[in-house]
């Protein structure tokens, strides 16, 4: 049994908005369009508890941060405050306008791995359940009018979100995939269905 400090699972990728299935945005969700390869997630873990059965064999629950970073396409603002999701169109050309979440994740993770070779390095294939609990939205926006501008809000991103994860390495790195099974925005109708899914490079098992 293990419990400590830790920074481990160092997740960087891409991230997807997969709106009812598809990867491709509904009428109602246009105004979300955004820039494949500049939209990323990113996360680590810092806490971890832990319990191994066997030398091939563990299981350990931990505690992080998440953020999804999207890049908009258009020259739109989100709205803070509103009683749904809301944006305003802009006559003003972004240069960024980015458009994110930060969550607390919290996942619990199936470690089979194999032997150490002679380099002390080893195969592992990890999955599991995550949840997270939301800190905080932002939209961060660069322009020559403006200069640069945060405004932070909830923007009706889901309080609560569970999914899961696998990531498969060798040795110190490795690769992942994360999927939310609920929506990513609450309270918002016109968003139902629209969920979240993320895969890339990930450091540190």
């Amino acid at each position: 049994i293990s419990f400590g400090l830790t920074f481990s699972r160092f997740d960087l990728g891409l991230a997807t908005l997969v709106d009812n299935g598809s990867f491709t945005l509904s009428p109602q969700n246009q105004f979300l369009t955004y820039r494949s390869w500049k939209t990323s997630n990113v996360g680590f873990d810092v806490i971890q508890m832990g319990v191994r059965f066997s030398d091939a064999f563990k299981v350990y629950l931990s505690g992080g941060f998440d953020w999804t970073l999207i890049r908009l396409r258009q020259n739109i603002t989100i709205l803070p405050n509103q009683p749904v999701l809301t944006y305003r169109q802009d006559n003003i050309d972004y240069s960024k306008n980015r458009f994110s979440s930060s969550y607390l994740r919290i996942p619990l993770s199936f470690d089979f791995r194999s032997k150490e070779n002679a380099d002390g390095k080893r195969f592992h294939f990890v999955i599991g359940p995550d949840a997270g609990l939301l800190l905080n939205g932002r939209v961060k926006q660069i322009s020559k009018e403006n200069g640069k501008q945060k405004i932070d809000d909830d923007y009706h991103f889901t309080k609560v979100r569970y999914g899961g994860f696998v990531r498969v390495g060798y040795g110190g790195w490795g690769l992942f995939a994360k999927y939310y099974t609920n929506d990513m925005f609450e309270n918002s109708p016109a968003q139902k269905g629209l969920k979240n899914f993320s895969f890339g490079f990930t450091f540190g098992f």
